[in-house]
């Protein structure tokens, strides 16, 4: 066979999309997975905010994607952290960044 000099294309619809769906959903939603980093910042910062920081859209939200993913200083707490109640330098630092973050 001898190749054709341009590609050709079909106009014909290839049918009507199904009307087909279900009231439930076939699972629960997927998340991304999270680093170690992402749990231990996530879980203060809904301590902090009683859980407005896992609401997208809030102020709090968007505070918590900054910290997470675009501040500079990219501040890591550690299970000793979670384990004595968040009263670490860090901690504290990342408190601060994040109430100025969400003005």
């Amino acid at each position: 066979l001898a190749p054709t000099p341009s590609p050709t294309t079909s106009r014909a619809p290839s049918g009507a999309p199904s009307e087909m769906h279900s009231e439930v959903p076939s699972s629960s939603p997927t998340e991304r997975p999270t680093t170690e980093r992402e749990r231990l910042i996530g879980e203060f910062l809904e301590s902090l905010s009683g859980g407005d920081s896992n609401i997208p859209g809030t102020p709090q939200y968007r505070a918590k994607m900054w910290l997470l993913f675009e501040d500079e200083m990219n501040l890591h707490l550690s299970q000793y952290d979670a384990k004595n109640g968040w009263m670490s330098d860090v901690a504290e630092r990342i408190n601060q960044r994040f109430a100025l973050a969400t003005l």
